[in-house]
């Protein structure tokens, strides 16, 4: 039976049939039904074995994406598992080595040892001793260890070594705890190590460097992530100590300080800005005081008398031009707009990049400056592509989407892994090198009389032949335009009265044009030096790549 039906919305009818037997001839019921529109012809919308092939290859290109991820991944850890054995080689290569790695490393012992003997290295320049333009935090740490070790080279590269280790440390806590993902932190943390080769393989020698900023890092994560009072006063401490090993790291003080004023009040902020200020106000006055003016002479006066030769081509060409993804990822981390950050970390983590950098090529302008100041640049750059590549793996969106995402951010940190990559083998000495500083010992000991090492220090000391001013301490003086307190011309007299009396039984020196080679020359005349006997071998590993390969006899 068949009828029409009204519809809810108008008194338009619509056909409705009742269900019938299978055979089609009565109905099975009597619950009328709608009967199904018949489909259009040529119609092909919902035409299932079509959407097929789509379905297959969408199932594929995301099968594809897994896999390649993995591959990227894979390949991420890899290479930071090759730069941190990398550096752990090297530094077990060469810990013990018992010559200098690199050219004022000898002086730096001399000075550990001039610290004991006297209590106090900053005095007037002598022919026997000129300090360096560093603060007294890393001679102190190494006069410490030294009562354990001994004064030598490995006490002092002990120092470096423990501090570049807590720089990876400190860089992979801050970067896994503001990201909330271990997987970043080892990122960031590779990425510092991959710059090994950059910053002229320093980070475990007997410098400087590595001391001041693993302090500095520490002062940066402390007021991130300080609770009270009591943690920020701790990282003004940090920061004080951070300036106590090297001066520039001063310049960490006010961008943290003004993070805390723009975010967390004024009162944190001063609770950090208060005790920095009187700690690093108040070790300059203590010690200019105790040393009778030469601290002040040598670490702040002197600096800022040296001449400044670096442009800004190298800044492109040393930093951004080595480490263009980390950048890229740091740029993304501040224009990411659902980061999970917001907007306090971001200006966080822009004050101490900016800070960083700053510090970086304001020392990297000074004259005598080489790689190693470059390596606050290459820890803020590590810090930011660990930011900006878990901004990129935290954003929102589909499964697929977020997988292609995470695959081109792997992709780029391969990428920039690869593209710093270095061969460890160039960073240790090899057989030749300690060859011929034996040759270079034996000859030490085989000369009746003090000896005259211009350049390397420590040395001659060990060897009983002396010890005498670091011809690089001694240019810093004569680099200043005027002669403050008269030092230049006080050292001068000294060592030309040095020459004419014939002082020295032997002169060994570098480089054959330094400072007071003219007045050498007057007294003494060259002579072949016996123990150079393969000119490649022996020569410093990082800075300046010189040998002791010139020798000088009395006339």
């Amino acid at each position: 039976m068949v009828y029409d039906a009204p519809r809810r919305s108008g008194g338009r009818k619509s056909r409705v049939s009742e269900p019938v037997d299978p055979s089609g001839t009565m109905p099975l019921s009597g619950t009328p039904t709608r009967s199904a529109p018949p489909r259009p012809s040529g119609s092909h919308s919902l035409d299932i074995p079509r959407l097929r092939p789509l379905r297959v290859r969408l199932r594929r290109l995301d099968r594809c994406t897994r896999a390649l991820l993995v591959l990227l991944k894979a390949g991420c850890a890899l290479t930071v598992v090759y730069y941190f054995g990398a550096y752990a080689w090297v530094v077990w290569s060469r810990a013990r080595y018992p010559f200098d790695l690199e050219w004022m490393e000898g002086a730096m012992v001399d000075h550990v040892r001039f610290l004991l003997a006297h209590g106090n290295i900053y005095t007037p320049p002598s022919i026997e001793f000129v300090p360096y333009l560093y603060n007294p935090l890393y001679y102190v740490v190494a006069a410490s260890l030294s009562w354990i070790t001994g004064v030598d080279y490995f006490t002092l590269r002990l120092v470096s070594i423990l501090a570049s280790l807590a720089c990876f440390a400190l860089i992979y806590r801050l970067v896994s705890r503001e990201t909330r993902d271990p997987q970043m932190g080892l990122v960031s943390s590779g990425l510092f190590a991959a710059t090994y080769a950059l910053s002229g393989g320093w980070f475990d020698i007997a410098r400087v460097d590595s001391l001041s900023l693993a302090l500095g890092l520490a002062a940066i994560y402390g007021v991130r992530f300080a609770a009270g009072r009591r943690g920020l006063v701790t990282a003004a401490a940090f920061v004080w100590l951070a300036f106590e090993a090297k001066q520039s790291a001063v310049g960490l003080l006010l961008p943290l300080a003004l993070y805390l004023f723009l975010f967390q009040g004024w009162r944190r902020g001063l609770w950090f800005l208060i005790p920095g200020v009187l700690l690093v106000g108040g070790s300059v006055v203590t010690l200019n005081l105790i040393s009778h003016g030469w601290y002040g002479f040598y670490t702040l006066l002197l600096p800022s008398r040296l001449a400044n030769y670096y442009g800004r081509y190298l800044w492109r060409s040393e930093i951004f031009g080595n480490l263009p993804v980390a950048l890229a990822l740091g740029f993304t981390f501040f224009a990411a707009r659902r980061s999970p950050s917001g907007l306090r970390v971001k200006a966080f983590h822009g004050l101490v990049a900016l800070s960083l950098l700053v510090v970086a090529a304001r020392v990297r302008a000074h004259a005598g400056s080489w790689l190693n100041d470059n390596m606050p640049a290459h820890a803020a750059l590590a810090i930011l592509g660990g930011l900006g590549a878990g901004a990129l793996l935290s954003s929102t969106g589909g499964a697929l989407r977020a997988r292609r995402l995470a695959a081109l951010t792997y992709a780029a940190l391969l990428f920039q892994f690869l593209f710093l990559a270095y061969d460890p083998r160039q960073w240790v000495p090899t057989q030749a090198d300690r060859s011929e500083g034996e040759r270079l010992v034996e000859m030490l000991r085989a000369t009746p009389g003090p000896v005259l090492l211009t350049h390397r220090g420590f040395l001659g000391w060990r060897e009983g032949k002396g010890s005498f001013a670091h011809q690089m301490a001694v240019s810093n003086l004569f680099l200043a335009p005027d002669d403050l307190r008269h030092a230049k011309s006080g050292l001068a007299s000294e060592f030309e009265r040095a020459f004419e009396e014939k002082r020295f039984a032997a002169v060994i020196t570098d480089f054959d044009d330094f400072q007071f080679a003219e007045d050498l020359r007057r007294s003494y005349r060259p002579a072949p030096p016996q123990f150079v006997q393969d000119p490649k071998a022996f020569r410093c590993l990082t800075g300046a790549r010189l040998k002791p390969e010139f020798l000088y006899v009395p006339k």
